[in-house]
């Protein structure tokens, strides 16, 4: 227990450890919000503002890393760096209370990585090392484990996400709600990785990439694989496994390995793009989006000058314009989003005359 917390202390700076267990199983009855001076004359409900999902990066990468999420029913959970895959502490949930600017956590359940071995990492990882075949298990902590924090507010960053110390580390509010598809890990029940599920569907399955996003905004996230030998692989929130896509591979020499991307979100859903290249010089990308429950290509272009995913929802193709006496000249096509017909339409080309 002392090494496990220890390693919670080198992985957010602040933490205390009270020995003073609480059995709290929720914000105590009477309990009100209290309105904490921020300021001049500036006031701030602390109990409404902790509500959501707090990271200590204000970037929202491949996963999340170390994420706090508070519920208005006292529940809270702690889920570590998704992209460090070698280590086996997986979080602790419990519940948690505020007595002014102090924030208390009960400590009832932690997680851990059982078994497994250690493979040289996949993907996403931001380690060496990719711990697989484990086991997820979940055990009780009695009496409870107690850790405060003294919350001072920060200015936002420039995503404007909210911005607050805990302790010595800063976090950021990046979801105005928990999310609420994960309830089975505040409950303590034992839940696998969108890897460890297709690897056990596929246990010979090599993936590369691997995004997790809320993809047709139900307030459940579905996971996007991409496999070394590049098939592309749709795991809905219910996990059930379906093959989306194959051949989706860069050819040996032919630039940068296939990759997965996510769009900026749209009004009804959320875009995948892979990009992948081949010879001589092609870039080629493929979008998909979740329709009648299943993930489907939406578009599908080929650049023999490249493939830019713009802002605003566009795309961007760089390719060659053959002139009859020989040569050619560079163009760009821009394909916009279209709200109404719900797809990406071809908009203005641009040739730039070669001198």
């Amino acid at each position: 227990m002392l090494g496990w917390l220890c390693a919670c202390l080198l992985m957010i700076a602040g933490c205390q450890e009270n020995e003073a267990a609480t059995t709290s199983g929720a914000i105590p009855q009477g309990q009100v919000s209290q309105s904490v001076a921020v300021g001049d004359n500036q006031k701030m409900d602390w109990r409404k503002f902790l509500i959501g999902a707090w990271q200590d990066s204000a970037e929202v990468a491949a996963g999340y890393t170390n994420l706090y999420q508070f519920k208005e029913d006292g529940s809270f959970r702690f889920t570590p760096n998704e992209m460090i895959c070698d280590q086996r502490g997986a979080g602790y949930s419990g519940t948690w209370e505020l007595s002014g600017q102090q924030l208390k956590l009960s400590v009832q359940k932690e997680r851990e990585w059982v078994g497994g071995k250690l493979e040289p990492a996949t993907g996403s990882c931001g380690s060496k090392m990719e711990l697989v075949e484990a086991t997820l298990e979940t055990r009780d902590v009695n009496p409870p484990r107690t850790i405060s924090f003294s919350l001072m507010p920060e200015d936002p960053s420039q995503t404007g996400y909210p911005a607050v110390k805990f302790g010595e580390t800063i976090f950021w509010r990046i979801l105005d709600k928990p999310m609420e598809e994960e309830e089975a890990v505040v409950n303590g029940e034992d839940s696998l990785t969108p890897e460890q599920i297709v690897r056990n569907i596929l246990p010979d399955v090599r993936i590369a990439e691997v995004i997790t996003e809320d993809l047709n905004h139900d307030q459940k996230k579905e996971s996007v694989l991409l496999t070394e030998e590049g098939s592309l692989y749709f795991l809905d929130a219910n996990g059930e496994l379906s093959l989306v896509a194959e051949q989706l591979v860069t050819e040996e020499g032919a630039g940068e390995p296939a990759t997965i991307r996510v769009l900026p979100a749209v009004s009804k859903e959320t875009h995948v793009a892979v990009l992948y290249s081949y010879f001589p010089s092609n870039t080629q990308v493929m979008v998909f989006a979740i329709r009648d429950g299943q993930l489907k290509a939406i578009f599908e272009a080929m650049g023999d000058q490249g493939i830019e995913l713009g802002e605003n929802h566009t795309i961007i193709q760089h390719w060659k314009s053959y002139r009859q006496e020989g040569g050619f000249d560079d163009a760009t096509t821009v394909y916009q989003w279209n709200e109404e017909k719900q797809e990406y339409a071809k908009g203005a080309t641009n040739i730039k005359k070669s001198q």
